[in-house]
């Protein structure tokens, strides 16, 4: 499984301010609990690491969330990930 979406460890690299960030709801909790039970999910360390890593900080951002930072700064990461997975 490949994670294409801004992760949750590339926030702060990616200098996102935090008052753009959402608060993780109890329903997104449980939906993160409900994953780390699953077999294929708990087997794919970089998986876990991710779900562990938004746990931890309380936030998530959605892809808009990079319009912010610019106006290339979307298309610019999407090409980034896309090439970091061969995909042209």
């Amino acid at each position: 499984m490949e994670l294409l979406g801004v992760l949750p460890t590339e926030l702060e690299s990616l200098q996102i301010k935090k008052s753009e960030l959402m608060r993780l709801t109890e329903a997104d909790r449980a939906l993160l609990a409900g994953l780390n039970r699953r077999p294929n999910i708990s087997m794919d360390k970089t998986l876990v690491a991710q779900i562990q890593h938004l746990c931890t900080i309380g936030l998530k951002g959605e892809i808009e969330v990079l319009d912010n930072l610019g106006a290339q700064a979307l298309s610019e990461y999407l090409t980034r990930k896309l090439s970091a997975f061969d995909i042209q």
